[in-house]
This record gives C-alpha cells, structure tokens and sequence, in this order.
C-alpha cells in the first residue's frame, strides 16, 4: 500500500537569533522516529548540532555541490586582442604577457567572453559552492549543507536540501519533513517555503524583531500556505506580544502562542541537550503545547506524527 506523502512544516524567521533552530529542534524531539529534517540555512547550518551534535564526518552521504560556472582560458589559444576585456561588464579579464588572465573572484560566469572571443579561448566549467549531507541523527534523518564562504547559488543548494529530503521521506515512510529555514526574505527563504502545508514564523518581543516578523509574514503569505506565528522570550516585551497577536487577527495568521525567556532552555541549547531536557516542568508542558498547537496547522500530533 502507498505511504500518504509527507507533510511538510517550514520553521523561519523575519531575523536570526529569535529562536528557530531551538523550536525546530523542539519539534524534532516529539516527532522522532517516523520524521525527516532538513537544514536549509545553508549559510549558517547548525540544526546538526541541535540534534544531538551530529557532524559531517558522521555522515552516511557527502555530495559536492556545484552552484555556478567561471570563465576559464586555454593560453594556447589566446591570442591577447583583448576583445574580452572589452565586452566583461565585471572587470574580471586582464592581461599578462598578452594573454587573457580571469580573476575568479571577479568572474560571475555570465559566458559572455566565450560568446565574444574570436579564437575560442574561453570555456565555462563548474565551480564547486558547497556540500550536502545525509546524517541519521538521534530523532531521525537529516539533510544539511554547507555553502562555502563566498560561494553562491544558496537557494539551489536549498532546493537541493529539500530534494534529497523528499527521497529520504519516500524511503522511510515519513509522516512529516520538518524544515529548518533561513532568516530574512531572500530567495533562499522561497526555496525553503515554496511547496510546504504549513509555515511557521518565530519571532522574538522586540520592536525589530516586530517589523521583521511583518516583511517575513508579507513574503510568506504569497504561497497561500498558512502561517503560524510564535513569539519567544515574550517577556522582553508585552506590548510587542499583544501587536503580534493583533497582527495574526488582521491577516489571519495562526496563533501558535508565546514563550517566555528560560535560562534553562539557552543552557541546554549551548550543551548540545534534548530543548526539554533542563527545563522546569511547567515550562516544558508550555513548550509541548506549543508544538502541539505548530503540528496541528498541518493535522498531525505529537503521538500519530511520531508513530506515522
């Protein structure tokens, strides 16, 4: 019999530092066993480390990433006309001894020297932007990536994260693909949202963190897909609590509900720990109630998404 497809829940952020890694985290923990995780902050992947300070080198699949193309220049061919030159809108080409030399920070790999060169001294080959990988971690498999410092095409690498993800979900009969996002309203924020049963906006009680959580929200909406929006350390700020809960009214987001800011919770997200692990009793039923409210938005509870 065919396995119902996954849903899929995408955790973001308006900004970093507001708490999405420690909630998805937090879900992961009550959803192990018949889930599937994947990191798409590329940039700043950490989610490993959430679950159970898993690192690549444990990995049981590397791939290398390639993001993009450079310019490359066979010396034999060249004949120094500088026609290149001429035509490179990123002042990329120069001359050495009358022949063509690509600065390979400089070049974005537009091809438009390959089109214009007279002797076809120019190619474009493959630039590696980065790694993926596959990580059986204590609640489940993940799916991360690292994009190289300077490297690009971090919304392809997103995709392919949510691609390997889809395969892994497949294989092992997965009821959810909880997905990590990356902060901000980027394109690596659309490939991270795009396709997903639910999104879910973490937020913090500050004035910025506010206005973000709107431009985040106004992105979000644009996939029709519904939004929950969850407030963290709420007690920085009340009156930015009682404007996000407003917010949620007028645009007919999700209230998923606040939590408040808990020593216990930082001390075992810097310990590497289970997000419940330190925490006081009735702080840690909030946080389950929380994830419970979160599971809902796509028909799933902490029991039947764990089970399948």
């Amino acid at each position: 019999m065919k396995h119902e497809k996954a849903k899929r829940i995408v955790v973001i952020s308006g900004k970093g530092g507001t708490g999405k890694t420690f909630f998805t985290s937090a879900i992961a923990s009550l959803v192990s066993g018949r889930s599937v995780f994947a990191d798409c902050d590329v940039d700043a992947a950490n989610l490993a480390l959430a679950l159970g300070g898993a690192a690549p080198a444990a990995s049981r699949r590397q791939e290398r990433f390639f993001g993009g193309e450079r310019a490359v220049v066979d010396a034999g061919l060249c004949t120094g006309c500088g026609k290149c030159i001429s035509f490179c809108r990123f002042d990329a080409i120069h001359m050495e001894n009358s022949v063509a030399q690509v600065d390979p920070v400089g070049c974005e790999g537009c091809g438009v020297c390959t089109l214009v060169c007279p002797s076809s001294a120019f190619t474009l080959e493959e630039e590696m932007a980065g790694q993926w990988f596959v990580t059986d971690t204590q609640d489940g498999p993940l799916i991360h990536a690292e994009l190289q410092a300077g490297g690009e095409n971090s919304g392809k690498l997103v995709h392919k994260v949510r691609s390997v993800a889809e395969q892994e979900a497949e294989r092992v009969g997965a009821s959810l693909i909880l997905i990590d996002g990356p902060p901000g309203t980027g394109c690596p924020v659309l490939a991270a949202a795009s396709d997903t049963d639910a999104i879910l906006l973490v937020t913090e009680a500050t004035t910025t963190a506010l206005h973000d959580l709107e431009r985040a929200a106004e992105v979000a909406s644009t996939f029709g897909t519904p939004i929950g929006v969850l407030v963290n350390k709420s007690d920085l700020n009340p009156e930015v609590v009682k404007k996000a809960r407003i917010l949620c009214d007028e645009k007919g987001y999700r209230w998923i509900g606040d939590f408040p800011y808990d020593r216990m919770a930082a001390e075992a997200s810097a310990r590497l720990l289970d997000p419940f692990s330190l925490l006081e009793d009735t702080t840690a039923d909030k946080l389950r109630a929380l994830v419970a409210n979160a599971l809902n938005m796509v028909g799933l509870d902490v029991v039947s998404s764990a089970v399948g």
